[in-house]
């Protein structure tokens, strides 16, 4: 599902502050499409706390995904079924990825401010359209860093 796919996270240096000044990133992807699908899938993994829109509509009530978890033993992901945001022409995909877990730097009984995993919020994703990986890999997208609000 995702193994074509390869990881994108903001392209700065990592700062162990970057929660702070910068506590989210937002990844985006135009793409076109010259009829409706029959069938849409979207395979989603955020290290991080993600939530992903397509067209300017979330995919999902979803809150917190994807759950924590020792990101050296285990990542999870997330499927959704994505059809009914597509359009004919013009689309957009789009991530927005916070901290959570991963990137934790409050004291806690996990001792997660010292993780090895520590780094920029980032994600991983494709979209299968009627059965078949399309152009949406992660590794074609483009971050684009923007202040949570």
């Amino acid at each position: 599902m995702l193994s074509n796919s390869q990881f994108i996270k903001p392209q700065a240096p990592f700062h162990k502050a970057f929660n702070k000044t910068n506590p989210s990133s937002m990844f985006c992807k135009y793409f076109h499409l010259d009829k409706l699908p029959k069938s849409a899938t979207l395979y989603i993994c955020a290290l991080g706390i993600g939530y992903a829109y397509i067209n300017g509509k979330r995919v999902s009530e979803d809150l917190f995904a994807a759950p924590p978890s020792d990101y050296e033993k285990r990542l999870w992901y997330m499927r959704y079924d994505v059809g009914a945001f597509l359009k004919e022409g013009e689309n957009v995909i789009a991530v927005l990825c916070g901290n959570g877990f991963f990137n934790e730097d409050m004291q806690n009984a996990w001792g997660s401010t010292d993780a090895s995993w520590r780094d920029h919020p980032k994600m991983i994703a494709t979209l299968y359209i009627d059965g078949e990986t399309y152009c949406i890999r992660t590794a074609l997208g483009i971050a684009v860093r923007i202040p949570l609000i």
